[in-house]
């Protein structure tokens, strides 16, 4: 003779819980729903910033004022070429974020002159009550490349002057 307890697990009614096969399917429901919601799954949360290979440093710092508006610049160095590698150095004036329904945006886009220089290590610095870029510099079309620093003095959107300080073989 099967004891009590024997009798009511074969039963079902000891040892088992009914509903385990139900919180097993809710469990298991809940964990696709989970996955679902967390996994990227249209192109919008997959979209990903393009940022051209060329680009090298991108800084961001400082502050500009206008008569309307005020905001932050940013300096992109981009380099390229084969033998001789040139830079270029483009500085954006963007606007302060005001509120919500105001996004920044980039007002002004310049491009500096600095030749055909091969640029790196740009900083925003201050100096002078002025904002400006400080970037070393190499010119590699020359047996022995001349080696400075370039400063570009910014302004309101739109306005920059670029100047060379030359510091090793600078004369041709």
């Amino acid at each position: 003779m099967l004891s009590r307890r024997a009798t009511l697990a074969g039963n079902g009614c000891h040892g088992t819980n009914r509903r385990a096969p139900r919180m097993a399917a809710d469990l298991s429901l809940a964990m696709a729903v989970l996955v679902a919601a967390l996994a990227p799954t249209s192109g919008a949360e997959q979209q990903t910033l393009a940022v051209p290979a060329e680009v090298e440093t991108v800084v961001t710092g400082g502050q500009w004022k206008s008569d309307k508006q005020s905001g932050t610049y940013r300096v992109i160095v981009s380099t390229g070429g084969f033998e001789h590698i040139v830079s270029q150095v483009q500085v954006d004036w963007i606007t302060e974020t005001v509120d919500r329904d105001d996004p920044p945006r980039v007002v002004s886009s310049k491009t500096a002159e600095t030749g055909t220089w091969r640029l790196f290590q740009p900083r925003i610095v201050k100096s002078g009550g002025k904002w400006r870029v400080l970037l070393e510099g190499i010119e590699t079309h020359f047996t022995r490349p001349p080696r400075g620093t370039w400063t570009i003095d910014l302004g309101e959107p739109a306005i920059l002057a670029t100047r060379l300080r030359c510091t090793q073989a600078c004369e041709p």
